[in-house]
């Protein structure tokens, strides 16, 4: 946790107390059963193979791929990696028998894989360190033999459900399948329904995911959402998010009951939800990939390396932070984000043909479409099923986040702006009537949305999750992406923020120019107000964004973050929330008599205002499943301290291995550790440590 206070024994109990509250802030934790671990709240390396040290500028790891037997000292059959410390926080995972890593399953690999990352270190959003956090992945056994699939299930579970050796092992993965990618898919049926119930009985404090396709993801996220299992800690993940693939939704009689995104929308506030992506997004569609995962509230995400690249390149291109959006996002309940969004889109594929089907909450009726119920059109790729209708397509709309723009609204139905794209390049689109640099900058990448004043709606209408808006007296700060485009330069082109406060109607005008930033560029703008009572006044929206009839506006983004008007107790810096920022100063001044600390007066910074501080925190814990580091002054990238095993291999390896045991073998200290030599013969051998480049006895002790 980072919090080192030296107390007397008689106030520990305190502190038990206030991680029990820490910990129900996050969203999956109140999902699973008391005691179950916490899903490390960072994107994970997808086949992390090599349990690479991602974070630290100076790794550099190389391994043999595809070469004959013996291998040739050739580049042909080399591949390399380095550190990546741009993707800022990152986990990692492997298969283990399964699709991916290659390799055959043996009792004592995974648990070298978790102890290993255990070497490693990553640094949090809060400025925190962990050990590196990593998630194991096994073929499910068959269903044929249901005792030796419990057998199985059972010894994986004795090893890995709760042991105190691997704190950084933050989940594990159930293929379906040993070919392909792991999926459970058709013909897995019998799987599902005997198998994995299993797993949910023996792994009670792991969070598992089972991996599955569009139209068996939101099945098997239909069982696991019922309440004829004990335990809540199971969760699904789907393979092969991509932006606007016809996978996203799925449907059986015009109802949505899956898809990659679907199963998510239906089943995110029940069960864990993980999503990986189809392989091979640009950078300029890295941006619109992750909003749209993240709108679907996962708490898992895993990423091949090329597309974290991507993800890492919009940051340093765009100067929008999308992998630290991703960290304060994943995983949050609608009572603990720190903040709620949308992002304004049309889908732009034509998947099948295009159906008039019910419109979702805040989308303008289609006025080609029949209106009895309100209907709107949409891509679907349909075929019968039996007397069954199944049909399958994008994710239509916009991207919300517990903000809903209310397109159904008068005067608020914007317009959707089609861009031209040139399929010879990857990147490279316009949009004809924005000018440059917004034509072309990723946020103009698909069907983008703007005011509509020629057809009388200037407004974009927005409703804040009433849960969000919640009870006390809150501020707000309200910032929207939008053009910096300016119609007529010997006028005015104003843009306004209108909502009611106690004494009704307000508008909040700016003028849009240089002083707003680059001219015909997307720019950020943000109000900061006190005054609002959200109380969807706006015919159901709670606030609107006008372009006052002098120009339309091309919005892609808008978010609100609240603050505390009310003086909170342990709210040492002022600002409206209790968190981190105010631990620290409270750590400072523990013992001494700082007035801003001393929250009950009572003139000195004791352990009653430690309790009143914890009951006031409002910000996300550091998952307690991976101990705390403490930094060391002279490296930014530090190894923590690999846990003294219990058990009594440890003596018996130290006889065997002498001082390779509990270290590094002498040129092994930036080398790679393969999971798979064999170390009976002991010791560390020249010929491995110059093959493999250091043994698994070298750095485990056993």
């Amino acid at each position: 946790m980072g919090i080192h206070l030296k107390l007397p024994k008689r106030f520990f109990f305190l502190i038990v107390i206030f991680f029990s509250f820490y910990f129900n802030l996050h969203k999956t934790f109140a999902l699973l059963p008391s005691g179950a671990k916490l899903i490390p709240q960072i994107p994970f390396v997808m086949l992390d193979c090599y349990n690479g040290d991602w974070g630290n500028p100076s790794y550099y790891l190389r391994w043999l791929t595809n070469c004959p037997t013996p291998k040739p000292n050739n580049a042909q059959c080399e591949s390399v990696s380095t550190g990546h410390p741009e993707w800022g926080a990152v986990g990692g995972w492997r298969n283990f028998g399964g699709p991916g890593c290659g390799g055959s399953y043996t009792p004592n690999a995974p648990g070298d894989y978790i102890l290993n990352a255990q070497k490693f270190s990553v640094t949090l959003t809060n400025g925190e360190q962990i050990q590196k956090p990593v998630g194991i992945a096994f073929t499910a056994p068959s269903a044929t033999d249901l005792t030796a699939a419990k057998i199985f299930i059972s010894n994986l579970a004795a090893l890995y459900n709760d042991n105190p050796i691997y704190p950084n092992l933050g989940m594990m993965i159930i293929n379906c399948r040993a070919q392909r990618y792991g999926e459970c898919a058709n013909g897995d049926d019998l799987l599902v329904t005997k198998v994995l119930p299993i797993y949910r009985k023996y792994f009670n404090k792991l969070v598992t995911f089972v991996q599955c396709t569009q139209w068996f993801c939101g099945w098997i996220a239909q069982q696991y959402a019922t309440d004829q299992y004990a335990y809540k800690n199971a969760g699904v993940k789907c393979n092969g998010w991509f932006m606007d693939e016809g996978n996203a939704v799925t449907w059986t009689n015009n109802v949505m009951d899956g898809g990659c995104m679907g199963f998510a929308e239906l089943y995110n506030e029940k069960i864990p939800i993980g999503f990986e992506p189809k392989a091979g997004f640009s950078s300029c569609e890295a941006y619109w990939m992750l909003m749209e995962a993240l709108s679907h509230h996962p708490d898992f995400l895993d990423i091949q390396p090329p597309n974290l690249d991507n993800m890492a390149k919009f940051d340093h291109d765009y100067e929008f932070p999308l992998i630290n959006f991703a960290h304060n996002h994943l995983g949050k309940t609608v009572q603990n984000t720190p903040d709620v969004w949308t992002v304004l889109r049309e889908n732009g594929t034509a998947v099948g043909s295009e159906r008039c089907v019910p419109c979702s909450y805040g989308e303008a009726p289609d006025p080609s479409c029949p209106q009895e119920g309100k209907r709107c059109k949409q891509y679907r790729d349909c075929f019968f099923s039996g007397t069954n209708e199944r049909c399958s397509g994008p994710w239509k709309g916009n991207f919300n986040y517990w903000l809903y723009p209310r397109e159904d609204l008068v005067g608020s139905k914007p317009k959707v702006i089609i861009p031209s794209y040139d399929d010879s390049a990857p990147c490279s689109w316009k949009i004809a009537e924005l000018p440059e640099p917004a034509s072309s900058h990723p946020y103009s990448r698909y069907r983008i949305k703007r005011t509509d004043q020629a057809s009388n709606n200037p407004n974009m209408s927005f409703d804040i999750d009433d849960r969000y808006v919640g009870l006390g007296k809150n501020g707000y700060e309200i910032t929207a992406t939008f053009v910096n485009k300016v119609s007529d330069p010997l006028s005015s082109d104003t843009l306004s923020l209108e909502y009611y406060n106690a004494n009704g109607f307000t508008k909040n005008t700016i003028s849009k120019g240089t002083d707003l930033g680059p001219i015909n560029s997307w720019v950020d703008y943000t109000w900061r107000i006190e005054d609002a009572n959200f109380a969807n006044q706006f015919e159901g929206a709670d606030f609107r964004l006008s372009s006052n009839n002098d120009g339309d506006e091309y919005i892609n983004r808008v978010v609100v973050k609240k603050f505390s008007l009310e003086k909170v107790a342990g709210d040492i810096n002022g600002d409206g929330i209790v968190n981190n920022a105010d631990l620290k100063i409270f750590k400072q001044n523990f013992g001494l008599t700082n007035q801003d600390c001393d929250f009950n007066k009572t003139g000195e910074v004791d352990i009653q205002d430690f309790a009143i501080l914890a009951k006031n925190y409002q910000t996300e814990p550091t998952p307690t499943l991976i101990p705390t580091l403490t930094p060391s002054p002279t490296s930014s990238i530090k190894p923590s301290t690999t846990p003294t095993p219990t058990s009594p291999v440890a003596a018996g390896c130290q006889a065997k291995n002498g001082i390779c045991c509990r270290g590094f073998a002498p040129n092994c200290q930036t080398k790679l550790i393969d999971p798979y030599v064999d170390t009976s013969s002991g010791g560390c051998s020249a010929t491995k440590t110059t093959d493999f480049m250091c043994c698994k006895s070298c750095l485990y002790g056993y």
